[in-house]
């Protein structure tokens, strides 16, 4: 029975990560990111639609490099507006209150947040340079 439940409990605690390493849930990230006293990056975006965040996500994202850089140094959620893919209504409220918070108004943008939770940088839209530009950026604020 205790398998059973320790089963139970990675596989709930898994269904909040994507693919990369992108969580979802941004109680447990930063309970980790407390933890762990790691930053948060949160990536503000339209995964199915929006031309710029398909454009980061591929130059940057997707990249071995860079999924290595941060599986060290921070890390990562994904604060999603699909228009196609169907999010949860939990998820969709999470990242309605998240966009309203930060004063999000466009896509993508990125905010870095402490292991506290205080935002520590701010970026709306596409940042150039691909992994070593993205990292630079990162590392800059990261203090």
């Amino acid at each position: 029975m205790k398998t059973f439940i320790a089963a139970l409990i990675v596989v709930a605690a898994s269904a909040a990560v994507i693919a990369g390493g992108w969580q979802t849930n941004f109680d447990q990230t930063m309970a980790t990111a407390k933890d762990q006293q790691k930053y948060v990056l949160l990536n503000f975006t339209g995964s199915d639609w929006c031309g710029w965040c398909k454009k980061q996500d591929a130059e940057v994202f997707q990249k071995d490099g860079f999924q290595k850089w941060a599986d060290e140094n921070i890390l990562l959620m994904k604060v999603d507006f699909p228009r196609k893919t169907k999010l949860s209504a939990a998820e969709q409220e999470q990242n309605r209150a998240l966009q309203k918070k930060y004063k999000v108004t466009g896509f993508p943008t990125f905010v870095l947040l402490d292991s506290e939770g205080k935002a520590v940088w701010k970026q709306p839209g596409y940042i150039k340079g691909g992994v070593k530009g993205f990292v630079d950026v990162l590392e800059s604020n990261m203090k």
